[in-house]
């Protein structure tokens, strides 16, 4: 692995990076409540949001880079238009810490996860709830829509995958999805938003129908417990990072168990 652009203007630990859809921009953010804007290839900080009056605990930006969802420690959200450094709204929507916030791939519409235990679902030009589903008693650790906005799925403490639909008014989760025997650590959609792909503890990876809430497949072989995954662009092949620094990668058209290994990398 070879280091391309080490950049260094941030004296507090970094809680999030992100790249932008574009790859020409990156987004950092500290906990003391400070966002970054950086340019991939300059190499120099292009934007600073304003420090916060309570520390973040999560951030997300649009798919085109001109607007950044914050969620903070004591349960507020807020909006900000990047390039002008503004404000756009701001409201209290959990009663705990917010652990995700994420956009659709439109930006009309954005979503939190709490310490709560719920998922909001909110209009972004306005930050009113659309509506607050109902999910664990425990934390709500991720969320994240479907490529085609249909759907939303986020990842609780109790290790179990719960998927919504962001149409209509129910509050209910359409669907609870579990492993038998591990908890569930993250998620991601495939490309065409038909399948969810969930790591497990046991290192194994679970593989749902999004619509019927089926078991597709499970891809064994890991030997320490996984903590991410994601497709590839065209949905053939499913990476899998694990808590020792590895990853391997699950193949090809049905994620039959062809497995590739690399060490010393995360996905």
């Amino acid at each position: 692995m070879i280091t391309l652009a080490p950049a260094q203007a941030q004296d507090e630990p970094i809680k999030q990076v992100q790249f932008s859809a574009s790859g020409q921009k990156i987004l950092s953010c500290d906990v003391t409540g400070r966002v970054y804007v950086w340019s991939m290839h300059a190499e120099f900080l292009t934007n600073l949001m304003r420090r916060y009056a309570d520390n973040i605990s999560s951030c997300a930006m649009s798919n085109d880079m001109k607007l950044c969802l914050v969620g903070c420690n004591n349960g507020r959200v807020m909006l900000w238009d990047v390039e002008r450094r503004e404000s756009v709204w701001e409201y209290t929507h959990h009663t705990g810490r917010v652990e995700a916030v994420a956009f659709n791939s439109m930006r009309d519409m954005c979503a939190t996860a709490g310490a709560d235990g719920r998922i909001v679902l909110l209009f972004s030009d306005s930050g009113k709830q659309a509506n607050s589903y109902i999910g664990a008693e425990e934390p709500m650790m991720t969320v994240q829509f479907s490529p085609d906005d249909e759907r939303l799925a986020g990842c609780a403490s109790d290790g179990k995958l719960y998927l919504y639909q962001t149409a209509g008014s129910s509050r209910k989760p359409k669907a609870v999805l579990r492993s038998n025997i591990a908890r569930i650590n993250n998620h991601v959609w495939s490309p065409n938003s038909k399948l969810v792909a969930g790591s497990c503890s046991d290192g194994t990876m679970m593989v749902w129908n999004a619509s019927s809430g089926g078991i597709h497949t499970v891809l064994e072989g890991a030997a320490a417990g996984a903590t991410c995954c994601g497709f590839d662009l065209i949905g053939k092949l499913l990476a899998v990072g694990t808590v020792l620094g590895e990853w391997r990668t699950h193949g090809s058209v049905g994620l039959e168990n062809t497995q590739i290994w690399g060490l010393g990398a995360t996905v």
